[in-house]
């Protein structure tokens, strides 16, 4: 898409901090109207970011290697 981080949250509605939090995945309880925002951002539909894979279970993040670390 070519957006920065940055640009994202501003079209997204969120915070800059958030927003990246939510992209490397270090942010548990993300709500539904989140996610719904971001999709209508990004012109994407909901279950293409929700696709299995793209979250780590709850409780679960995923560290720098990409792999899901307790």
């Amino acid at each position: 898409m070519g957006l920065t981080q940055e640009k994202a949250a501003e079209k997204i509605g969120v915070a800059y901090r958030h927003f990246q939090a939510i992209e490397v995945e270090k942010r548990e309880g993300l709500q539904l109207a989140t996610v719904e925002r971001i999709a209508k951002g990004l012109k994407v539909e909901i279950w293409q970011l929700l696709q299995a894979g793209h979250f780590p279970p709850p409780g679960k993040t995923r560290g720098n290697s990409g792999r899901i670390e307790r």
